[in-house]
């Protein structure tokens, strides 16, 4: 979900804009005024913040949907295993001073195309002293004319595709993290399993090989289901192997047995995880859905994405 704020440092300075995507955690600020580091007496003029990976708190809660983003709320982020404190801004404010000819459609446009673009963390300064010429320039990249020519509705399109493309990048990440999880776990297990086999001395019969081979290539036809968008065929999948592991060991009893039920506990695990993550990605994937189609009903009935601005 693309989430999106402003907080206000007071004292009729310009706003500065974040936004945020829950589901690939990138990050984007775009501060719009001078402002004097705290405690450090450093200035520091505007700039677009790109940070990936990011955790974003509100109140001390991790920012999750759009009821949490009230006015007066505290936003506080840190990036994931940097040891680092989590560090805490200016509130939210609902009422955002911005330069003249700025408004929040522009704005969303700019830090999208950052999501989008970036590879890597990116800082790039932005002109104090020509502030919105320096923004409509940027603008003007991305709309490939200058803003002057492009009509509100193809501003509005425009950021109708940049939040789908997102959502669709960031899904196919999260898509591609289960895959691999589930390649890992399984095959951590098989790797278990011919390792005690060969310490204990144990050949495993011909039915229990045939079966680990088919667990093998079941977890690569998973994978190729689950990347095709078919969660629910690739457990299947998965499940059908397992099941048939679990038969051919059933009817054994010797030692061999111990280290296939190890095996079998493991790819379950591995399973389950796989699909309690998969019923995650569904409901993303239909949030995903109505949170474009909630996009294209507010830019098509409103203007006010881009009749906001209130000059300072």
């Amino acid at each position: 979900m693309i989430l999106t704020w402003f907080t206000n440092p007071g004292d009729n300075k310009f706003s500065s804009y974040y936004q945020y995507d829950t589901i690939a955690r990138k990050f984007v600020g775009i501060r719009l005024d001078v402002s004097e580091a705290s405690g450090s007496g450093e200035i520091v003029l505007p700039k677009i913040v790109y940070c990936k990976p990011k955790t974003v708190l509100v109140n001390g809660k991790e920012l999750a949907n759009a009821a949490q983003l009230v006015e007066g709320a505290k936003i506080s982020c840190f990036t994931p295993g940097s040891g680092a404190k989590p560090y805490t801004g200016y509130a939210i404010t609902k009422t955002p001073v911005l330069p003249a000819e700025i408004s929040l459609g522009h704005l969303i446009l700019i830090a999208g195309n950052e999501m989008l673009v970036n590879e890597t963390n990116l800082t790039t300064e932005l002109s104090h002293s020509n502030l919105p010429e320096n923004l409509s320039g940027i603008l003007a990249g991305i709309m490939g004319k200058p803003l002057f020519e492009c009509a509100t509705d193809e501003l509005t399109a425009r950021i109708n595709d940049m939040i789908w493309e997102l959502e669709e990048l960031a899904l196919d990440e999260y898509r591609e993290k289960i895959s691999e999880k589930l390649e890992l776990s399984v095959k951590d297990a098989l790797n278990q399993f011919y390792e005690e086999a060969a310490i204990l001395k144990l050949v495993p019969y011909k039915e229990v090989a045939d079966a680990i081979e088919a667990l093998k290539r079941a977890v690569n036809m998973a994978q190729r289901t689950l990347q095709l968008g078919d969660i629910e065929d690739a457990i299947l999948v998965m499940q059908e192997s397992i099941t048939r592991l679990k038969h051919v060991s059933d009817i054994r009893s010797d030692l061999t047995r111990q280290t296939e039920m190890n095996l079998l506990l493991k790819s379950e695990q591995a399973l389950l995880q796989a699909a309690t993550e998969s019923r995650s990605l569904a409901e993303l994937e239909k949030q995903a859905k109505d949170e474009y189609e909630l996009a294209e009903v507010k830019f098509e009935n409103e203007e006010l994405y881009f009749q906001m601005a209130v000059p300072a």
